[in-house]
């Protein structure tokens, strides 16, 4: 019986974790369609590591949620979580020798629109400094989830509608 629920539950993961795999696909085209067609050339979104994005992700939250005796975890948490792993991944892979600045940094700007989205904040609402300062710390620092979802917190206390 234990089985049968532990087989369920991994059921359940694996199955969310398909969902946001295309919502996060869906975001990673959205960011590219405002490149030029150059630059959509010199990278692609590697779907395999997409998939660990996704189930680290919830794997990760699940556990946080479990130890804390949280039943839902809010927005920030999904974002800086979400941040956590496709910056630990890296799922925008290069194909070009050649790749200018956005393909470059394509994984921070994948990773910080994913995390606005969850906030329901557009990129437009911060300033550019700021932005600059985020894409900054999400290629050079290692910052753990928790940290990121105290950011995002913060952020969206700042910027909101």
């Amino acid at each position: 019986m234990a089985t049968d629920g532990r087989n369920k539950e991994a059921q359940e993961l694996h199955n969310r974790a398909r969902c946001r795999e295309r919502l996060l696909l869906d975001s990673f085209h959205l960011i590219r369609e405002g490149w030029s067609s150059g630059d959509q050339d010199q990278c692609s979104l590697n779907p395999q590591l997409l998939r660990m994005v996704s189930e680290s992700y919830f794997k990760d939250l699940e556990k946080k949620k479990h130890f804390h005796d949280i039943g839902y975890a809010d927005a920030h948490k999904r974002a800086g979580y979400m941040c956590k792993w496709i910056m630990r991944f890296r799922p925008a892979q290069l194909i070009s020798e050649s790749a200018g600045m956005k393909p470059l940094l394509a994984n921070e700007h994948f990773a910080l629109t994913v995390a606005l989205r969850f906030l329901e904040l557009s990129p437009a609402n911060i300033p550019p400094e700021l932005y600059r300062c985020l894409i900054y710390a999400l290629r050079y620092r290692h910052i753990d989830g928790n940290a990121w979802a105290l950011s995002f917190f913060l952020l969206q206390e700042a910027y909101k509608k």
